[in-house]
């Protein structure tokens, strides 16, 4: 099994430039639509300069996400019993692609802090950042992308906070099946088709002398 599993990851790293660059899916309505496969990192510079211009809750939900790599959904629908800041213990909200999944981050960390200071003032209500509604996603998007064109600085999505998260785990050499498990990724070549090749450097280290 582990063989195999070896074999299909060495065929994704050896996608040409080209495959990796562009990928052309096809939508229902049969028309081909064109997105990027690299997925976007932000810089640390970006994100430190939005996260001390934003206003709350979407100072925190951005902590959150590049703290545990939430997909901007779940950030949105977070519900406060699923949350311990003391332990650290997080439970992710069901969605489409996932069920629940169990997280962790650092209880002395800046998410931790940021949480903190939230749930001592966040409106009442079951949702963790929305009171008695969820966040939502088009809402969170938009605060994100005006504080950047306020700072002048390339745009964010939300959703990159998830990719960058996920570079990250990958630049520290974690196993990539840890990876796809914190992800929420049912299947590991998945993480390996959109992580694996945005990092030269594990490529180089997984081929040397080959």
């Amino acid at each position: 099994m582990q063989g195999a599993i070896a074999k299909k990851l060495r065929r994704v790293m050896m996608l040409s430039r080209s495959q990796r660059r562009k990928v052309t899916p096809v939508a229902e309505n049969g028309r081909k639509k064109q997105r990027t496969a690299v997925p976007q990192t932000v810089r640390r510079d970006h994100f430190d300069a939005v996260v001390a211009a934003i206003r709350e809750p979407y100072r925190t939900m951005m902590l959150l996400q590049w703290a545990v790599g939430l997909r901007p959904g779940e950030a949105c629908r977070m519900r406060l019993r699923d949350i311990d800041v003391e332990t650290g213990d997080l439970t992710t909200p069901r969605d489409g692609k996932t069920g629940e999944r169990k997280l962790a981050f650092d209880t002395e960390g800046l998410c931790a802090e940021a949480l903190r200071t939230w749930i001592a003032k966040r409106p009442a209500g079951a949702y963790l950042f929305g009171g008695t509604k969820a966040i939502r996603r088009n809402t969170y998007y938009m605060s994100v992308l005006r504080t950047c064109d306020k700072l002048g600085i390339p745009r964010i999505k939300p959703y990159a906070l998830r990719h960058t998260y996920a570079t990250d785990l990958m630049h520290q050499r974690e196993a990539i099946a840890d990876i796809a498990a914190a992800l929420g990724h049912r299947n590991v070549l998945t993480t390996a088709q959109y992580y694996l090749h945005s990092n030269p450097e594990t490529m180089r280290r997984m081929n040397a002398g080959r």
